[in-house]
């Protein structure tokens, strides 16, 4: 061992494991990038602010394109609890403004 420089000898063979064996798990492991009860809110309000202009197994066929427009632009001019009171539009175009 005496050929081997200083920060070689100390390697991670079978000697390492009583260091390894200090270390706590984890306390909690989470798989999802967001945690759904998070989420589940929003979701459900922007279901029920659809409804109010398509009824569930509405078939997005049948209305026109400047329909669908229109309500997205009533829908984004509504200010949300969610966002302080800001409108989406609000909220995308400072996020946007921020970037560039």
């Amino acid at each position: 061992m005496t050929d081997n420089p200083a920060s070689h000898r100390n390697s991670d063979g079978p000697e390492a494991e009583t260091d390894m064996s200090d270390l706590q798990p984890p306390r909690h492991i989470s798989t999802l990038p967001i945690a759904p009860f998070r989420t589940y809110g929003s979701n459900e309000n922007t279901n029920r602010l659809l409804r109010q202009y398509f009824p569930k197994r509405t078939d997005l066929s049948v209305h026109s394109q400047t329909h669908l427009n229109k309500v997205a632009c009533q829908l984004n001019e509504q200010p949300r609890k969610t966002l302080t009171f800001e409108t989406p539009a609000e909220r995308f175009n400072a996020c946007v403004a921020s970037t560039g």
